[in-house]
């Protein structure tokens, strides 16, 4: 018998890769830090180190009015910057990955079916015969796609060589839960039979296919940072008018022209020097808004000791209360301003002093919640109804004998 020996040519021979196992980054707090892109904002420094401490802003926290100009808080992010990537730990893979591997062999018997075998191994059914491609010419890499497959991708075709004694096509190193091979030298064979006995084979090739493999375990530690990003807000200069149920007080153009002019000796102001409300893209309120058309100050709550534009305003630049509920609270005291003069004017006396020393927040949370549950004339819950009881006994009533008593005194 004429033994007919040919020659393997396998592309690619070899393969080497590396797997990652990434651990959970580590995280680092890295504080809190206000953004450098407005460098030109006024007092920014006081937030930095001589006022109130980076960690304790958040967004609303707002500087005080000075220049016309106030800071505030507008957003905030998390900055994360990486420290370092590192490999904890490197080791050896145990098998073979799934590779698509293309062969060409020459010199076989001819037309004749063959059979390929891997370290033994019969696995003629992860082959097809096709045309043959280099891998330095291929511009598909399957990668680990192949990972689990019982058959040639493509589909299995029989091995049969030309008349020539030739045969091309590719094969897939199997990984899988049944059949795997370990890493290393391995050798690949076509013979005509389907076991791996060249005694009894009438046409051999043999080839060597190598594969290592490592597996890296990685953790990337980053720094976490909370930035501010801090606007800065013009605020116009306060506005001044009458009490609404006055009408011996007279508005008078000032020399800048300024449509609401000032107010006689006799009325009263409203928000002198507790600033003003800025009518902005952001809205931006701040102390002391007075506007005779209802829209952007007043008084926003009635008396009971608390609410109004003073008081209010603080709670809202504090960060307490939201825009929409500052609105509801400036609607409510301007309706109060023109219903209830006498108790809006014994306000006007003492709510500057209030204003300027409330920093309890649940306190300023729960007047405003009051004032804004007695503007949309909801239910009110059992606490607001006790406190309404006690308003509407005792304080109330109080309030207006001060107010008449101020009015005695301004000679109205």
């Amino acid at each position: 018998m004429v033994i007919y020996e040919g020659l393997l040519t396998l592309s690619p021979a070899s393969d080497e890769w590396r797997d990652v196992n990434r651990l959970a980054d580590k995280i680092v707090q890295g504080g809190t830090k206000l953004s450098g892109v407005n460098a030109f904002n006024w007092n920014n420094w006081s937030w930095s180190w001589g006022g109130i401490p980076a960690e304790n802003l958040r967004v609303g926290s707002s500087t005080n009015t000075q220049g016309g100009m106030v800071n505030r808080v507008v957003s905030e992010e998390t900055i994360l910057d990486l420290v370092e990537d590192r490999v904890l730990q490197t080791a050896f893979l145990p098998f073979m990955r799934a590779r698509k591997v293309g062969f060409k062999v020459q010199g076989l018997r001819p037309n004749t079916r063959v059979f390929l075998l891997m370290e033994g191994t019969n696995i003629s059914d992860y082959a097809r015969s096709e045309a043959f491609t280099r891998y330095g010419t291929n511009p598909v890499d399957e990668g680990n796609t192949l990972f689990g497959l019982t058959s040639h991708p493509d589909g299995t075709n029989t091995l049969t060589t030309d008349g020539n004694g030739e045969i091309t096509g590719s094969f897939i190193v199997p990984n899988n839960d049944g059949l795997r091979f370990r890493v290393g030298d391995r050798q690949i064979k076509f013979l005509d039979i389907s076991v791996d006995n060249e005694a009894n084979a009438g046409c051999i090739a043999r080839g060597a296919y190598s594969a290592k493999g490592f597996l890296d375990t990685k953790q990337a530690t980053f720094t976490s940072t909370r930035q501010l990003n801090v606007q800065g807000f013009y605020v116009p200069p306060p506005v001044y008018y009458n009490e609404g149920g006055d009408t011996n007080h007279s508005h008078n153009p000032d020399s800048k022209g300024n449509p609401h002019g000032t107010i006689d000796d006799h009325a009263t102001s409203i928000g002198t020097g507790h600033g003003s409300y800025s009518n902005d893209a952001q809205s931006s309120h701040s102390p002391g808004t007075g506007d005779p058309n209802g829209g952007g100050g007043g008084s926003d709550a009635g008396g009971e000791g608390s609410g109004g534009t003073y008081i209010c305003t603080a709670t809202y630049n504090n960060g307490f209360i939201t825009n929409k509920h500052f609105s509801n609270l400036k609607r409510y005291g301007v309706k109060l301003r023109k219903s209830d003069p006498d108790l809006m004017r014994a306000y006007d006396w003492f709510g500057p002093v209030i204003a300027n020393s409330l920093s309890n927040k649940y306190l300023g949370v729960f007047l405003t919640k009051y004032y804004e549950a007695k503007h949309k004339k909801s239910k009110l819950t059992l606490m607001q109804s006790i406190f309404d009881i006690a308003s509407t006994t005792l304080m109330r009533p109080t309030y207006r004998l001060i107010g008449k008593i101020l009015k005695m005194r301004k000679g109205n």
